[in-house]
């Protein structure tokens, strides 16, 4: 990251040339503390909830968190339990939770839950400008006609900032056929280019038995066809569509830069489409207009235009990292492999001729991919699912990959821009990837915490939230410290000979900058030190600077509490 350079003019009170001196009295440690372990703990105080899948919040906000909870399926009574979404208020004091939303308002005539096996209400995203829209959206399983579906499902409630919402309108943008009740994938995403992505597995079964990621079209044979096939060419795919700007009072208004989706059909007399006609499609999504893939003809009317990236294979969870806008995907594999990918646009992930870095051993017919067409991209970093200490065991290893979150919070400043994951099972490890050089990504364990979900975000501060579907919502925190702490007060830091004068110590330079930026009307003052006379600071005209381990910038701020009178100036 880029630093603002600053150019200093030196506030001597000659224009000779400043005399350099030590700065012996500084009292600061060269780094932070570094931790000696990590262990998670309950991010909301006591709270827990009935299996959490995910949290999420409304863009703005910091006293609110909404959990997801997924639904239960008794396999004595055969009893669905609908999933609901519990909102989490009070959060600067003692957080308390209420229920939110039941799946089952939002239900058509003929249609009831589902939570067997992997499927429940899965994910939730809010729109960007829920404040104003009031519009958010969900992923979840529904049974309708005798046939099991996967929803994505839009809702707009009339008062963005009422914890006991009225609907105001809700309608499907996605059904799509499932014929398994595994690989739904099924998280959601806004981008800051204001579109929705959502990860969809490869349907189910194993071994991609459905043949669905290897190809970017749908296709069902004519009525009566011997063997007919089904393929929604939804499943194994990254969608990214362009949802309603605000449904109602702007309803069929879509970003700009859009377009219609093309024609679908899939074998379902009770959903014959999966599309609702409720969205469209960005422009610059990548396969429009093809007419071949892996080296086969497709005819391009009937290519998914809603898909960003292919070749999946149970893509639970993924994040966009909201500084750079990089989209981190964990794909659960088969029996060998489980990996991380950063997901480009149009970009081949490999399923099912590839898990990882390896070959798949028995993917569906043809077995070997084309020569040419099939250009795979490789994932950051894989890792095996069992403990045989062969390749990267002391990282992690383990048998359903969730992941990940790239920290942006201050509480653990030696995880900052590093990959958060963890795995399922097999351990429950949580684990950290460390960018080295431009795509050379290094490992490290964090620690464990069974059945970790979900990566999210604490509105409060920024720290990541993991979410356990066992019952509670975690933060990672240290659990020793090895070094030095800073100083507790600003006279023990030896900056200053005189706090109350603010009388620099010796080697204590006074500077501004040549050109002062605005404050909200402080006044401020600046200092920098270098504690020895040997250590340089390394000028760059068109680059960032570097500057010496153990240097001391310090600025302070005064205001004047009656504005323009500085008799009233304050600290």
């Amino acid at each position: 990251m880029k630093r603002l350079l600053l150019f200093l003019v030196l506030t001597a009170t000659t224009h000779a040339q400043l005399a350099r001196v030590a700065a012996p009295s500084i009292n600061l440690p060269a780094d932070l503390p570094s931790a000696t372990g990590y262990t998670t703990q309950n991010a909301l105080g006591t709270l827990t909830f009935s299996a959490p899948m995910c949290t999420a919040f409304p863009a703005g906000e910091t006293n609110r968190l909404f959990v997801v909870e997924r639904g239960s399926y008794s396999n004595t009574t055969m009893v669905h339990t609908p999933g609901t979404i519990q909102v989490v208020s009070n959060l600067g004091t003692t957080p308390a939770k209420s229920a939110y939303l039941s799946l089952t308002s939002l239900l058509q005539a003929g249609e009831t839950v589902r939570a067997d096996g992997e499927n429940g209400l899965l994910s939730l995203v809010f729109h960007p400008n829920y404040a104003t829209n009031g519009t958010f959206s969900l992923y979840f399983s529904i049974q309708a006609g005798g046939s099991l579906f996967q929803r994505l499902h839009q809702v707009t409630v009339s008062n963005p900032a009422s914890n006991s919402p009225v609907i105001a309108q809700h309608k499907p943008l996605l059904t799509i056929l499932d014929r398994d009740n595994n690989h739904n994938g099924g998280d959601l995403a806004f981008g800051t280019d204001g579109f929705l992505y959502i990860s969809l597995g490869d349907e189910g079964g194993s071994g991609d038995n459905r043949n669905n990621a290897r190809f970017i079209n749908h296709r069902l044979d004519p009525v009566g066809t011997t063997g007919r096939v089904t393929r929604t060419g939804f499943w194994g795919q990254m969608l990214r569509l362009a949802v309603e700007v605000d449904p109602v009072a702007r309803p069929g208004i879509f970003p700009a830069g859009s377009v219609a989706p093309n024609p679908h059909v899939q074998n379902s007399t009770t959903f014959p489409a999966a599309t609702h006609g409720n969205y469209r499609v960005p422009a610059d999504n990548p396969f429009h207009g093809f007419t071949m893939w892996h080296n086969v003809a497709v005819d391009p009317a009937t290519v998914r235009t809603e898909i960003f990236a292919t070749g999946l294979r149970n893509p639970f969870r993924f994040t966009i990292d909201p500084p750079t806008q990089r989209i981190f995907l964990g794909d659960v594999g088969q029996g060998q492999r489980e990996e991380m990918n950063i997901i480009t646009i149009g970009g081949d992930y490999g399923w099912s001729w590839r898990e990882g870095l390896i070959a798949y051993a028995s993917p569906p017919a043809p077995t070997t991919p084309p020569v040419t067409g099939f250009n795979p991209v490789n994932p950051i970093f894989d890792y095996d699912q069992t403990n045989d200490g062969i390749g990267n065991d002391a990282v992690i290893y383990g048998v359903s990959v969730v992941g990940g979150i790239i920290y942006r919070g201050n509480q653990l400043t030696e995880l900052s821009g590093k990959l958060i994951f963890a795995d399922v099972f097999g351990g429950g490890i949580i684990a950290a990837l460390t960018e080295t050089s431009p795509g050379v990504w290094s490992g490290q364990r964090l620690g464990t915490r069974s059945q970790i979900v979900d990566f999210g975000t604490d509105p409060r501060n920024g720290e990541p939230l993991l979410t356990s579907l066992l019952g509670t919502v975690y933060h990672i925190v240290r659990s020793g410290t090895s070094g030095t702490l800073p100083s507790a007060t600003l006279s023990a830091t030896g900056a200053f000979s005189n706090v109350t004068t603010l009388t620099p110590a010796a080697g204590v330079v006074p500077a501004e900058p040549n050109v002062d930026f605005w404050s909200d009307y402080a006044t401020k003052s600046r200092w920098f030190a270098i504690k020895n006379t040997v250590d340089t600071i390394g000028y760059s005209a068109g680059g960032n600077w570097t500057f010496p381990t153990g240097m001391v910038w310090v600025k302070h701020f005064d205001i004047d509490t009656t504005r323009g009178n500085p008799a009233t100036r304050r600290k």
